[in-house]
């Protein structure tokens, strides 16, 4: 069996609904938001008081698919505001993004896949650590070859340095 990658789904988060203005008034508000050339989903998004809920519909292979996710509204752990959350209409679990799989919107437990740097050999990652490494010591060392950097100011190291000091201590 084929695993599926979560990278390559398409994907609906509460930050996507934010940008688009849809939290802004209580009411029912209708956003559709595309994702390639050939699929893009509707959405009617009704918030209320009492429940909130998204109307999610699209086409898929010339059927009309429709299907309700409920919207959670909670207190903001800072004390202003507040965080909204999707529940997982398979699931049940919440969560601030959906991804598209099997013709519905859920969450990621629901789907049982892999992240693409999951599927990647222990070597490929071994060699992507070791190049973000250098690519690290790299920008380390051209910053210390920059005009006017100082290592030192009356005989201590300046924060700058430091700080570099411990980037290259770290890596």
């Amino acid at each position: 069996m084929q695993s599926v990658i979560y990278d390559a789904c398409p994907a609906l988060s509460i930050f996507d609904l934010i940008k688009a203005g849809c939290f802004d008034q209580e009411g029912t508000t209708n956003v559709t938001i595309p994702y390639s050339v050939a699929f893009e989903i509707l959405l009617q998004i009704c918030i209320r008081k009492d429940a909130s809920f998204i109307t999610v519909s699209h086409t898929e292979e010339g059927r009309q698919i429709t299907n309700d996710i409920q919207l959670l509204k909670v207190a903001s752990g800072l004390g202003n505001g507040v965080v909204w959350f999707f529940i997982c209409p398979v699931t049940g679990i919440r969560c601030r993004k959906l991804l598209f799989h099997n013709g519905y919107l859920q969450h990621r437990s629901a789907i049982k896949g892999l992240y693409k740097t999951q599927t990647n050999t222990p070597s490929i990652r071994q060699f992507m650590h070791d190049l973000k490494t250098i690519q690290t010591l790299t920008q380390i060392s051209e910053k210390l070859t920059t005009p006017y950097f100082r290592k030192t100011y009356a005989g201590l190291p300046t924060k700058p340095y430091t700080k570099i000091l411990r980037k290259i201590t770290s890596t």
